[in-house]
Order: C-alpha cells, then sequence, then structure tokens
C-alpha cells in the first residue's frame, strides 16, 4: 500500500478480514513483546555432557542458540506453559 486511496480501495474491494478474538490476540501480542523486552540476566549451570549434546541437538532442530532454546524451556516451565509431548 502506498497511498491512502490504495488503502480505501482495499478495503472497499473486501480485501481485509476482521480478526476473530481480536483483543484476546491484541493482548497475546502484548504479553509477548513485552517478555522480550524485559531484561535477560546471564546464568551458569552445570549439564551433564550428554544433556549439553542433547540440547544442542534440539536447539539446532528448533533454528535457535541452545543458550536462548535453553531459556526459553525455563520461561516456560517457570510460567506454566511446558506442554511435555
Amino acid at each position: 500500500m502506498n497511498s491512502e486511496k490504495e488503502l480505501y480501495e482495499s478495503i472497499e474491494n473486501n480485501e481485509w478480514k476482521s480478526v476473530k478474538n481480536f483483543y484476546d490476540l491484541s493482548n497475546d501480542f502484548k504479553k509477548a513483546a513485552e517478555s522480550m523486552l524485559m531484561k535477560s540476566e546471564k546464568i551458569d549451570i552445570m549439564l551433564v555432557k550428554q544433556d549439553m549434546n542433547n540440547l544442542k541437538a534440539k536447539a539446532f532442530e528448533e533454528g535457535m542458540e541452545y543458550e536462548v532454546f535453553a531459556g526459553s524451556i525455563l520461561h516456560k516451565y517457570l510460567t506454566g506453559k511446558l506442554i511435555e509431548r
């Protein structure tokens, strides 16, 4: 969209769709943004070599650095959002 006219035309042509549960969705995005902006702190932990290798392998599968992946797992656990498969 380069102009207000194009935006108006796209609305008139029904190119836009309503978002179901807009307020829930916007609240989820707000929480995600706040979480991303929270200051991170560094910790040192000791892992057995096999756990470290598994952590790195799973992080690679997810396309993440293993430190970020470990932090994500810990955050999900602490907030009750970690789901076992």
